[in-house]
């Protein structure tokens, strides 16, 4: 049996994640409860992503190309830190039940949706030619064990 590529698995991984935000936007002006919950799912779920690809994806590009200092991770891992930023800012003012939000999500989809093209389109792609399938097996059993 083949191996999942990356591209497809985050890829996929990231069509998930949209949904669930863009059902929170739908949701958040008629159904609050149900928006902040999605919400929540969302936030936990992309969290989850990011380390999946700071600890496993991108350390393990990192020891095969050492010599890639300021490389495409290094500017992946510059986006996540600021994604968690409006991630935080939006769960900050639901906590505090102000749904006003729309200026956050537009901050966080002005990052986010570039950011994952220059994943699908780039970076995945190039992962999924230098990693051996035995190296992406090991990577997908990681990820199952930091879930």
């Amino acid at each position: 049996m083949q191996t999942q590529s990356i591209n497809q698995h985050y890829t996929e991984d990231h069509q998930r994640l949209d949904d669930l935000f863009h059902e929170f936007q739908e949701l958040k002006a008629t159904d609050r409860r149900k928006a902040e919950r999605l919400f929540h799912e969302f936030k936990t779920g992309l969290e989850r992503h990011i380390v999946w690809e700071e600890r496993i994806l991108f350390q393990a590009f990192e020891e095969k190309f050492t010599h890639l200092q300021s490389g495409p991770t290094a500017v992946m891992r510059l986006e996540h830190q600021e994604i968690r930023r409006h991630l935080d800012a939006i769960a900050g003012k639901l906590t505090e039940e102000n749904f006003e939000t729309s200026e956050d999500e537009h901050a966080l989809e002005t990052v986010l949706c570039p950011h994952n093209h220059k994943e699908e389109g780039i970076l995945y792609p190039m992962m999924d030619h230098v990693f051996s399938e035995q190296e992406r097996n090991e990577m997908f059993l990681k990820m199952n064990h930091k879930r």
